[in-house]
């Protein structure tokens, strides 16, 4: 606990609340009062503990924390804390990072290490390049206006909404994103929606999706270390998408997600795709090579390079799951088959 409390002031973290009020943290009080981060609030599901103290500090409850000021959440709790880590939507929804003392002990992926690169060395005013299959080279992206944070480089925001998205889309939707980057599609979705959740994989990625878009409160921003919908009851989504992210993952990691979203969605509900590198075509064909040149010269662990699958290996993958692909104009749209 003294380990996590110094990282948390060390990184600027302000306020912290405990999670659970048991034996665990009672016995900790001496190392929550020395801890260099000013530890407001003890937080526990009980109610009945609301307004009683824990190791000398006030009980409120979950949902009380941004009441609180609280800027982080760290678990206390050894035979539970899987539980409650299972259940910490309802702080990451609001911004507020939730952190365990025991878990898996894992290191980030390499998805997160590298999108967290990319975002912290991003700079605005560089000139922006993208992919021309008809020059079979990279040309000067058309319109370096509305390139303001990172991620707007990769298509207008705008467009690939009112093609893909807004027909899905009702007022009174509940809608998932996976991988938001710093929110430019989020930007066009909220307003539409009854609630959006995205998860995102990347701190960084999230400081600049808060820099756009502030905190809507229909907007929930959960943080993930690896593909991760467990914070999601089954039947939660009326409908998901992914714009430009599949395109990165590798192939075992799109059928994870493709196996946790069907469980997530609502029978009938869509999930729309938009990104991925097959190797139909010659354009493609030469965007593979261009990644195995990079290969040879050495760039190999860049979490931002295409990810190529083949067309006969993505419809194993939706018989073996029960998605039902659909045809649709700008992108690929699967339907959740599940009874």
């Amino acid at each position: 606990m003294a380990e996590v409390l110094a990282g948390l002031a060390n990184s600027g973290v302000e306020r912290v609340g405990i999670y659970g009020a048991g034996q665990h943290t009672r016995e900790l009080k001496d190392v929550l009062a020395a801890s260099p981060v000013s530890v407001v609030a003890i937080l526990d599901d009980d109610a009945a503990l609301a307004g009683q103290s824990c190791a000398g500090l006030p009980i409120v409850p979950v949902a009380a924390a941004t009441d609180q000021g609280i800027g982080a959440v760290v678990i206390s709790s050894d035979r539970f804390e899987e539980q409650i880590w299972n259940r910490r939507a309802a702080l990451t929804a609001r911004g507020i990072p939730v952190h365990r003392l025991y878990g898996d002990g894992k290191p980030p992926t390499h998805y997160e290490r590298g999108w967290d690169e990319y975002a912290r060395h991003w700079q605005k005013g560089i000139e922006r390049v993208t992919w021309s299959s008809v020059s079979k080279r990279h040309v000067p992206t058309d319109d370096q206006s509305t390139i303001e944070r990172p991620g707007d480089e990769w298509g207008v925001a705008p467009v690939i909404f009112e093609r893909l998205l807004e027909p899905a889309i009702s007022r009174d939707s509940v809608v998932l994103e996976i991988g938001p980057g710093s929110g430019r599609i989020s930007e066009q979705v909220y307003p539409h929606c009854r609630e959006l959740h995205v998860v995102e994989i990347s701190d960084e990625m999230i400081a600049a999706l808060h820099d756009r878009l502030g905190q809507p409160p229909n907007v929930y921003v959960h943080k993930v270390h690896d593909v991760d919908l467990s914070m999601f009851a089954d039947n939660t989504f009326d409908m998901a998408y992914s714009i430009g992210v599949f395109v990165h993952l590798q192939i075992e990691d799109i059928y994870r997600y493709l196996r946790d979203l069907r469980r997530v969605l609502k029978p009938g509900a869509f999930f729309i795709l938009e990104g991925y590198a097959d190797l139909e075509g010659e354009a493609k064909w030469h965007s593979f090579l261009e990644k195995v040149a990079a290969f040879d010269a050495g760039y190999r662990d860049n979490p931002r390079c295409f990810q190529f699958v083949s067309s006969e290996m993505l419809a194993k993958f939706y018989a073996a799951l029960d998605w039902l692909p659909e045809p649709f104009e700008h992108g690929l749209r699967l339907r959740c088959g599940k009874s």
